[in-house]
Formats: C-alpha cells, structure tokens, sequence
C-alpha cells in the first residue's frame, strides 16, 4: 500500500480514508469491511483472498470470514463501575506499562482477588488470568486506574481464534531432513521418543557450550535426537533443565551453528526482561522459525507477570515475568506445537544494538496467543548466546 495507517513516531493508529480502503477493497476483493483493534487491522473476508501478507497499511492484519471471528479482548470484561482499591496506574498512549508497574497491580489485584494467577498487557487493556473459570465477571473490577481489564482462565481460547486463512504447510509433518551433513543450525527438527520440537541456540557460560531445549519436549528423556529417535542419530544429552522457562540445557552437537537460521533472523544476544521494558514499549514485530511452521511473525503485545505453576505447599510461590506475543501464522493448526524451543528473534535491522536481539523461546501456545518467558535466571546463571 503506498500508505501507512501508523504514524512512525508517535505509534498512533488512524483510520483509513475513503479513498484508502477503496485501495484496500481493490487490493482484496472479497473483502467486505473491516475494524481496527488496538494497532491490528481486521479484514473481513467472506471469500478467503488469494493471498494474506502480515502487514496491510503498515499494520498487522488479520483475515477472518466473520468480524465476530476476532477475540479483540481475549477475555470476559469486568464490572466497569467496581475499580480496583487503591491503583494509580495511569496508561500512557501507546507505550506499555512496565514491569515493576504490572508487578504493583498484580499485588494489588490479588491483594482483594485470591484466584488471581497473572496479569499481562495486550496493546491497550490489562488481561487478568484466574485459576479457573468458576468466576462472575460481575463481581471483578472492569477498570484498574483508566484502563480497562478483561478476565480469562487456563484453557481459555475460541474454536474460531485460528483465523488467519493462510495456506497450511505443504509438507506433512513438517521439515525431517537430516541436517547433520549440512550443518546443524537453531530450527531444526529435535526429538524424544514422544514428543518433536525445535532446537535453539548454543549458549556459552566460560567454557561451557550447551545447547537451549524446550524442556517439556523431553520430560521422559535426557537424551536429543536429529531427526529422529534411533540410536545412531542421538546428537546431545540433556544435563540441566530450567522448568520454569521450559528451557533444557543439552550437550553441543557436532556441527551446530549459530550462525544461520534458515529464513529468520540471526540470534545474536539474549536480553533480559529490563531489556525489553525499555526498549521495546509499543507493538513490535519478532520472528520465529520452528521445523513445522517456517519462519513467523509475532507482534509483542505487552508484558505479563504472574504465578508459575508450582506445588500447592509452596506458599511464596515465585513472580515470573513473561512476554505476550500475538501469533501472525502460517495458521497450521497442531503443527504450530513443533515450533516450541526456537529462539525468537527482533526482525533485522540496522541499529546493531538491536539487530539479533533474542528475547526468550517459543513456549505456549494458544490460538492466536503466545506466552514466551523472560530468560532472566538463564542470564543470570551467565549464559549467553555463543558466538559460533
């Protein structure tokens, strides 16, 4: 499109003329209306278009058949007139809040709510998980400060949320060549004798070399395979695990390098949840690229803290700080699972501060949401992405 529904500096969101979506129909012909939510263009399309590209006017798109096909809240609103005792958060346009400022409204939340799980941001409005969807909306505050909250639960996501009508993967079961003789890079198909995965990056600690696994990829195994689970093809062995970043530590497979990733941008340097904060304060586009799904894009919709999930007996349970991201496809339903474990990446740039950045690693997913945890403790323990 030869215009830009966002301002470059202020990150406002407009409306198009009528002469602009006049563009946008001629554009997409089957395209019978639309609605702007936060900073995503909603395309209505009865007839799916021949093509959907990620961006339309300088936003991220959606296509659905129906505009009641897109959660534009992700949760059930609260009671607008109940506000929450004693909060003075104040939303600034287009900035998200911070993390010590989402941590302030979580203790506060579940100061009065005990079945508060976690708050996150996405775009312009809090979302609130609870422990279960046993709850009355109308008993729960609608606003925190001057912004308004929605409530959700585990296991809370629409049939319809995969809406994005793009052409699923050609190839059944996704990408299982054997890399080994062409070099092993972050992407590549790993495996356990249940479950298949993407692998990471190598990380370094002094003159430790390891390998960053999903960890949940191989809860029955300590040992990695490429690219599949036979003996002769065992790459690595799993020597450390952190649960709550669903991150495993294995072995340095011969031949991996960090140096490519397929399509994706190149990992370059894990950053901490600080990082984030400052740097990335509005919608942002990331990339991934799983061994089921080629290279995706996601959108950073906002900062999230909350409870992991822990045993009962621990009564000061651990404030993990997470990162929302809004999945902008392929939409290949199942095969978005074997994606989990790559590194996800800032797009390329030429701010070499930037460039490479590697914010955490595909984790979960739900419908058109992810939730990818902040790598705080891995850096902490000085891990780094190494520079091979």
């Amino acid at each position: 499109m030869s215009f830009d529904l966002r301002e470059s500096v202020s990150g406002r969101v407009r409306r198009p003329s009528h002469d602009e979506y006049r563009a946008i129909r001629s554009k997409f012909p089957t395209c019978t209306g639309y609605k702007i939510s936060g900073p995503v263009l909603v395309l209505q399309c009865p007839e799916p278009p021949t093509f959907t590209p990620v961006t339309v006017a300088g936003l991220p798109a959606v296509f659905v058949p129906d505009m009641r096909d897109y959660d534009d809240l992700g949760g059930e609103l609260g009671n607008p007139t109940i506000r929450l005792p004693g909060s003075n958060y104040k939303a600034t346009s287009n900035q998200y809040p911070t993390f010590p400022q989402m941590e302030e409204v979580f203790h506060e939340l579940a100061a009065s709510y005990p079945n508060v799980k976690s708050v996150g941001w996405r775009y312009t409005h809090f979302v609130t998980t609870l422990t279960s969807s046993y709850f009355d909306p109308a008993a729960y505050p609608g606003k925190i400060g001057n912004c308004v909250v929605v409530y959700t639960w585990p296991g809370r996501f629409k049939l319809h949320s995969q809406s994005r009508l793009m052409t699923p993967s050609q190839t059944p079961g996704g990408d299982s060549t054997d890399y080994r003789m062409f070099g092993l890079t972050p992407g590549i198909k790993v495996v356990g004798p249940r479950m298949a995965t993407s692998s990471g990056v190598l990380v370094q600690n002094g003159g430790q070399l390891r390998l960053t696994l999903a960890d949940h990829g191989f809860a029955d195994t300590d040992h990695v395979y490429h690219p599949d689970p036979l003996p002769q093809w065992q790459i690595g062995t799993i020597s450390r695990s952190y649960p709550l970043m669903d991150i495993a530590l294995a072995s340095a497979p011969p031949n991996y390098s960090n140096k490519s990733y397929f399509t994706a941008n190149i990992p370059r340097r894990l950053v901490s949840s600080d990082f984030v904060a400052s740097r990335f304060g509005r919608p942002t586009w990331f990339e991934a690229e799983g061994f089921t799904t080629g290279r995706i894009h996601m959108a950073y919709t906002g900062p999230a803290v909350g409870y992991p999930d822990l045993p009962a007996y621990i009564h000061n349970p651990y404030l993990m700080r997470t990162f929302n991201y809004e999945y902008f496809g392929p939409e290949v339903g199942e095969a978005k699972e074997g994606a989990c474990g790559a590194p996800i990446v800032f797009e390329a740039t030429d701010d070499v501060e930037l460039d490479g950045v590697t914010i955490g690693f595909v984790s979960l997913i739900g419908g058109r949401d992810m939730i990818v945890a902040a790598v705080d403790e891995l850096l902490d323990d000085g891990w780094q992405i190494a520079d091979v």
